[in-house]
């Protein structure tokens, strides 16, 4: 069909589309409402009053912040942001490895 039009049902779109999102909330997610539920349901409101906020403030954070990078953004600055992001993802690799005969 046609897009969306709007982008609260984008978001909405892309998050549902998301398997992180189910694998999150199947993990850490589950842990915060059941220590949140050892409070009762206070606990459980209070997690999703602090919860809720903390992750349109992220939301936000990364909106600008993908905004605003368009003005330095460069094809240089990306390719050293991607090399470094290697080395770093080769040392870890490395590291597993070494460690598998340690």
């Amino acid at each position: 069909g046609s897009p969306p039009t709007s982008s609260l049902v984008t978001g909405i779109v892309v998050t549902g589309a998301n398997p992180a999102f189910y694998i999150w909330w199947a993990t850490v997610g589950a842990a915060l409402v059941t220590g949140a539920a050892r409070f009762g349901l206070k606990g459980v409101i209070l997690l999703a009053l602090v919860h809720l906020p903390c992750d349109f403030l992220w939301s936000e954070f990364l909106s600008v912040g993908t905004f605003e990078s368009r003005r330095w953004w460069t094809l240089k600055v990306q390719k050293i942001v991607f090399g470094v992001c290697a080395l770093i993802l080769a040392g870890f690799g490395g590291w597993f490895c070494l460690s598998a005969f340690l």
